[in-house]
């Protein structure tokens, strides 16, 4: 199953360079960073079995430990895998950075869709290169993240994500928990 909207959603190229600039590894040559990577998937793959998950979430205690570059190494890790297909949401709402990490432009994603009702269907890219990976981007910087996060609107849309996206993976990248 595929994310509402899949059929619209945008295709933006990404450079090999800022990949491997930004320590985007999973989708560029083999290696021991991408043999990590790709441990990290076989056991995080072996719990959601054992368990019937399908939502995972990334986070730390702090800005700069590394979470979003984990986020997005571990989807493409994930996407690569035969049955799978990745859903990664930038749920970083004060510091949206996961499109910079891919070098893409800042564009529209969940606080747009939180504060102004954009429709998801609208925001979904998806990155060239890595077959089987939506983005929704995190969208503009916003100041009352951690309400928004909380708010019935966001358990609504996670609900919706987990029901119609059943049979592939959610990731979020969420904000550290100490800021």
């Amino acid at each position: 199953s595929e994310p509402a909207g899949e059929g619209q959603t945008q295709l933006l190229t990404v450079d090999d360079a800022v990949l491997r600039k930004n320590r985007i590894v999973t989708g560029l040559e083999p290696g021991p960073f991408t043999d990590a990577y790709n441990l990290l998937r076989t056991q995080v793959l072996q719990r959601f079995k054992e368990n019937s998950w399908n939502v995972l979430a990334v986070t730390s205690p702090g800005e700069g430990e590394g979470k979003t570059l984990t986020a997005i190494n571990l989807a493409i890790s994930i996407a690569r895998e035969v049955d799978y297909t990745v859903l990664l949401v930038d749920a970083n709402l004060r510091h949206p950075w996961m499109l910079e990490h891919l070098g893409l432009e800042h564009r529209k994603g969940l606080s747009d869709y939180l504060t102004d009702d954009t429709p998801i269907a609208e925001l979904l890219i998806r990155a060239s290169r890595v077959d089987h990976l939506v983005v929704l981007p995190g969208g503009r910087p916003l100041t009352h993240s951690a309400e928004m996060l909380n708010s019935p609107k966001m358990a609504k849309l996670v609900e919706d994500m987990k029901s119609r996206y059943h049979s592939g993976i959610i990731g979020f990248d969420l904000p550290p928990g100490l800021t």
